[in-house]
């Protein structure tokens, strides 16, 4: 799925920071930590028929959370609001 990378503020980063950690707490296990931490580069899921622009400002309404299975099949399990 073709996606839009998203310049990382603090707060972003510290909200996926909270999220990596509350998961972990929680008893998940994250087998490939290459995309969290010091790797997660936040980014927007382009929608079939938007996505964003360079330079495009926008509010960010919920935090999707994403199980990848094998063979990188994707399914959203989570999805929390953040307004």
């Amino acid at each position: 799925m073709p996606v839009t990378l998203v310049r990382p503020s603090p707060d972003l980063l510290t909200l996926h920071r909270a999220s990596v950690n509350a998961l972990e707490a929680a008893g998940a296990v994250i087998a490939d930590h290459r995309h969290i931490r010091n790797g997660y580069r936040p980014h927007a899921s382009d929608q079939r028929a938007e996505a964003l622009a360079p330079g495009e400002h926008t509010s960010l309404t919920e935090l999707a959370l994403v199980e990848r299975t094998q063979g990188s099949r994707r399914r959203v399990v989570a999805r929390i609001p953040l307004a």
